[in-house]
């Protein structure tokens, strides 16, 4: 058993550090080991991105769980590792990556040909500027950091959007990307543990961050419905978003004019200020109103200056 020690993976470059840890190790007269080291989180060689929060690291070369504690002298350390358990793993842990989104939750890492490579469960995810966010609860991931520093994350879950003034969301699907690895890693399949993570849509890109929105609707200041397929992103300051094959209406009761067959782009400020413009179709749904025509766009600005 040990306390205040520090445990170490390092690949080809990027790598994970458990500090301040308390270690209970057990080995069997065959060689057979099993071993847990369990305290904080620290990630190094990725530039811009950091974890935080508790992280193990867990061996079990024997062929059942352990799960007991361990008393040398005057300390006792318990450990409980999984039979044939190879990895660390981060309880409500945060994996921040600069200029694009906060993620926590569970992760289990491990390394593989020199990637560092990670699974997550359980992830709520946000691009936040202020008090306005966006991003995904009830998220899973996957994610290769590269020899070259370079990162790939993916991440699915239940879209959430929050912004004062903008209400009743939802979306069929959404999905958090980054990648700036120069590389294409769709159909790529990770395995740690009893976890698996296959990636969906993650082209090649060295500059890839956005979060997508199938099939988003949401209702602005109780007036304007809009919905479509929609992208965001961080930039500075403000939440960006750019929403096509969607529509933008005016609503009042079970009558509605506006933008059908849209593009519509979002923007969102750091005091919650919002600017929507839109352009499409124009659409009237109302009673006895029939062969409507003509091209259309629809504006909202609530900040106090003049958007261009």
């Amino acid at each position: 058993v040990g306390t205040g020690l520090t445990a170490s993976m390092v690949g080809d470059s990027s790598g994970l550090s458990v500090t301040n840890a308390n270690f209970g190790l057990v080995i069997e007269q065959s060689g057979n080991y099993a071993l847990e080291a369990s305290g904080g989180a620290s990630l190094s060689g990725l530039a811009g991105t950091s974890l935080s929060g508790n992280l193990a690291l867990e061996r079990n070369s024997t062929s059942s769980q352990v799960n007991r504690s361990i008393s040398v002298g005057s300390t006792t350390v318990g450990i409980d590792v999984a039979a044939g358990i190879r990895q660390f793993s981060a309880t409500n842990a945060t994996l921040a990556v600069s200029t694009y989104a906060d993620l926590t939750g569970n992760f289990s890492f491990d390394q593989n040909a020199g990637n560092l490579r990670g699974i997550g469960s359980g992830i709520t995810a946000q691009m936040a500027v202020g008090s306005s966010s966006v991003g995904l609860t009830s998220a899973s991931l996957g994610l290769i950091a590269t020899p070259a520093d370079t990162l790939a994350l993916e991440s699915q879950g239940v879209f959430s959007l929050s912004v004062a003034g903008i209400s009743n969301i939802s979306a069929d699907s959404a999905r958090l990307r980054y990648n700036n690895t120069n590389q294409a890693w769709s159909g790529s399949s990770l395995s740690i543990g009893d976890q698996t993570w296959t990636f969906t849509n993650l082209p090649q890109s060295d500059s890839l961050k956005v979060l997508s929105a199938s099939n988003m609707v949401a209702r602005l200041a109780d007036s304007v419905t809009l919905s479509g397929n929609a992208g965001f992103q961080l930039t500075g300051s403000e939440l960006q978003a750019v929403v096509t094959n969607g529509s933008a209406l005016l609503n009042a009761g079970s009558v509605n004019a506006g933008v059908s067959a849209a593009t519509a782009a979002l923007v969102i400020d750091g005091s919650g200020n919002r600017q929507l413009y839109a352009s499409g179709n124009f659409s009237v749904s109302a009673t006895g109103v029939t062969e409507v025509s003509g091209t259309a766009t629809a504006r909202q600005n609530t900040a106090t200056s003049a958007t261009t």
